[in-house]
């Protein structure tokens, strides 16, 4: 069982690159075809089992996006990239253009677990501090939770939770999938998961990046480069589907056949025209509604009706601004970021047109707030058997609400002794009881978004 020696907060690598035009809902797999033996996983080793149940939540997301090498995704292939050693799982990470970041439980332990979900029917993989394991929380049917424990002893199999090895009432975080945002497929059908749509086309396009593009035997950028396709070369594209993030398109070029990436290129002619056209609706989306000073906020443009192919632009500016900054100019990029620089609250505006000229527009607003600061402290370090001292919570940053949480240990001990829960007490008062070194640790717990920082003392009793 995997042991988190200590939090870690890992930056979700970013692929600088367009995102295409291309419905927010992937739905590819059937309940029954995430559900099968084979796609669960036992850990590896004593320690990883936040790891295993990682690569189950990937394994389900990818599957239900349409990946069909979702089997390839195993705890020896993740690691590199999902772990680090010695410290453990990652809170966030990006693997195979999975998107996965951390949330603390708040409230009601039951309630926010049914709520997430509601929300990710690929599933949450969740975490027991006090009794360190994690197991794939699968779905939450009938009043029941089910789930996959990674643990040896634990079939390979979906299991209700009340049979796992850890109470979903214990839980206290999990991991969830940010991106791609996937669904289920209605289909009951039993057999291979079925494939992302592939749209047969004829169309031209030509090659519209000074790096060119390559040309890969898969949609999607994790499989093997098969050829490559310089900038203002024109190419025949004979299917188009969505994978990834991406809009790919089969392309034959010089001989060589492949899929490339459409977003770094224009349609050009095509020998298909579509009559019908619906209203254009703007379905764009951010990354987050509240992010710390300085990080980047990722934008995402989505379309859906209208006529032929979308153009986007981006813009934001402080709500109490009267000027808009341009984030990126009207062009085919589905895909734009920002940093907040200073704290406040930010406009967001996305605009997307069609090739008719129609247009529409939404709106997004992001809170950027400082990085939570522990600034706790102890009424003394040292002091005389029967004395008592003072705990003292106190926090900067973050979204300005906190609790608290107080632990005390006698240096020769191993396991923590909790004088507090989390709670909105920030202080409390502790008589030691024998005369010899103690360590303290205070937590500071950010309600809003989750984050938690320590601080640690050591205090002498003679």
């Amino acid at each position: 069982m995997n042991l988190v020696k200590k939090i870690l907060t890992a930056m979700v690598c970013t692929v600088i690159a367009a995102v295409p035009a291309m419905p927010m809902n992937v739905q590819a797999a059937t309940f029954s075809q995430i559900n099968s033996s084979a796609v669960f996983v036992k850990q590896q080793t004593n320690v990883t089992c936040t790891l295993a149940a990682n690569v189950m939540l990937l394994r389900r997301t990818a599957m239900m996006r349409g990946d069909a090498d979702w089997n390839t995704i195993t705890e020896w292939n993740c690691r590199s990239t999902l772990w680090v050693e010695g410290a453990g799982m990652r809170h966030s990470y990006s693997y195979r253009n999975i998107s996965v970041s951390y949330q603390y439980v708040q409230g009601n332990t039951r309630t926010a677990l049914i709520n997430a979900l509601r929300e990710h029917p690929e599933g949450i993989a969740v975490y027991d501090w006090n009794h360190p394991h994690a197991i794939l929380l699968t779905d939450y049917t009938n009043g029941v939770f089910y789930c996959s424990d990674p643990w040896t002893s634990y079939p390979a199999a979906r299991i209700p939770a009340s049979q796992a090895s850890i109470s979903v009432d214990s839980v206290d975080a999990y991991w969830y999938v940010v991106t791609p945002d996937v669904v289920l497929n209605n289909s009951t059908s039993a057999g291979s998961v079925q494939a992302t749509t592939i749209a047969n086309l004829n169309e031209t396009w030509k090659i519209h990046t000074p790096s060119g593009v390559n040309m890969r035997g898969g949609a999607g950028t994790y499989y093997s480069v098969v050829g490559y396709v310089p900038n203002n070369a024109s190419v025949k594209v004979t299917k188009r589907t969505a994978a990834g993030g991406y809009t790919w398109g089969y392309a034959s070029y010089k001989g060589k056949n492949g899929w490339i990436a459409l977003d770094y290129a224009k349609k050009i002619a095509s020998t298909t025209t579509n009559n019908a056209s619906s209203a254009l609706t703007n379905k764009s989306s951010i990354s987050a509604s509240q992010v710390e000073v300085g990080k980047l906020v990722t934008v995402k443009g989505a379309a859906a009706g209208g006529t032929g192919a979308y153009t986007y632009a981006y813009y934001c500016k402080k709500s109490d601004a009267s000027s808009w900054t341009t984030i990126k100019p009207f062009s085919s990029s589905a895909y734009a970021e920002f940093k907040p620089l200073k704290e406040g609250t930010y406009d967001v505006c996305i605009k997307v047109k069609d090739s008719a000229g129609k247009l529409a527009t939404v709106y997004k607003t992001v809170k950027a707030v400082y990085t939570l600061e522990n600034k706790s402290s102890l009424s003394k370090t040292e002091l005389q058997l029967g004395e008592t001292f003072q705990l003292n919570g106190n926090a900067a940053g973050g979204t300005g609400s906190y609790q608290y949480a107080f632990y005390c240990r006698r240096t020769s001990s191993a396991g923590w002794s909790t004088l507090k829960d989390f709670s909105t007490v920030s202080s409390i008062s502790y008589k030691p009881l024998k005369a010899t070194q103690y360590e303290v640790c205070i937590k500071v717990k950010d309600v809003n978004n989750g984050k938690c920082e320590k601080k640690y003392f050591t205090v002498t009793v003679n």
